[in-house]
């Protein structure tokens, strides 16, 4: 099952500055799931859209969310090709639309949006990272344009972090893939890398691991790769609910729209209840400083799951077997 979800929109007359278009109706997809893969580069067939509107008939470059499994949900993702977006449209928009405006930003095309989406909203928040070198131009092209995404890439600390799947019909071995990647990465810093070493710490501590594989065949792979880094991410407890992970996806799109420059802040995007203020982030810092006990850890914990569920939760929580 295929749905569209995110398209970029340009702007129209009174309507400034480029655009998010949401497709509320692609969560119905997510509905139980509680990890996603992304795939970049991967042309796939996918159906057409049911009960389609004007504003998507020129659904060709999007971001598409397929379900794959119970738990498992893959973003297709080649929003990047998308050279001319279609314009927004002024006015109320249909039920199942949102048009976020992207603010703050200091450039708005659409490369730079869809890499910016990318590296910031879902790169974090996904298991599994399937690249493919054949859809994006090459061994040279896809380090160069994958350097610049993980360094944009907002460091949250959900361990594992994703792993990278890099396929190509090319007899090219993880050796010189590793090779190429860390010099993209270099140039992409300039200065303020200036040895391998430096450069290959800045992409390896948004990495689990890189691997080489086939070109996509069937999902079973990716299946395979998400099953471990979700195990790995559970013994940490960094693993999510299904209604936490279908909130995080819903809320990281106003987020992205809504903060310009600033990084991916996930504690924002959860707290979903009592929003955090700005000086949260400061408070938190001066109470960390004193001597942190175990009434400290307990004080931590009972606060954020207090502004994280409130007592209907139990409710929220049926689409899950898995109670918070």
């Amino acid at each position: 099952m295929n749905s569209l979800w995110l398209q970029i929109r340009s702007n129209a007359p009174g309507l400034s500055g480029a655009f998010l278009q949401e497709h509320r109706n692609a969560y119905q997809v997510c509905y139980g799931a509680r990890q996603m893969a992304m795939t970049i580069g991967v042309s796939a067939e996918r159906p057409p859209i049911c009960n389609a509107t004007p504003l998507v008939d020129d659904a060709k470059c999007g971001v598409w969310l397929r379900r794959v499994d119970q738990s498992t949900v893959i973003a297709d993702c080649d929003i990047h090709l998308d050279e001319n977006p279609g314009r927004a449209r002024a006015g109320p928009q249909p039920g199942h639309l949102n048009l976020h405006h992207l603010k703050g930003r200091p450039t708005h095309s659409p490369a730079h949006v869809a890499g910016q989406l990318y590296s910031e909203v879902l790169f974090p928040i996904s298991c599994v990272i399937f690249l493919s070198v054949d859809g994006l131009g090459g061994v040279a092209e896809s380090a160069r344009v994958l350097a610049a995404w993980l360094q944009s890439s907002s460091l949250v600390d959900i361990q594992p972090p994703p792993r990278l799947l890099v396929s190509t019909s090319e007899d090219l071995t993880l050796e010189k893939f590793l090779f190429a990647l860390t010099l993209a990465v270099r140039h992409t810093l300039g200065r303020d890398v200036t040895t391998y070493s430096q450069a290959k710490t800045a992409w390896s501590r948004r990495v689990e691991g890189i691997h080489i594989v086939r070109p996509l065949s069937d999902l079973q792979l990716i299946r395979t790769h998400v099953d471990e880094i979700s195990a790995l991410r559970r013994q940490h407890h960094h693993d999510f609910s299904p209604p936490h992970f279908l909130r995080i996806l819903q809320q990281a799109i106003v987020s992205f729209a809504d903060r310009g420059e600033k990084p991916f802040d996930l504690i924002r995007v959860l707290g979903i209840l009592d929003p955090a203020t700005e000086q949260a982030r400061a408070n938190l810092g001066e109470f960390l400083k004193a001597p942190l006990t175990d009434h400290g850890i307990a004080v931590i914990a009972s606060s954020m799951a207090l502004n994280t569920y409130s007592c209907s939760s139990h409710r929220r929580c049926s689409l899950s077997t898995d109670v918070p």
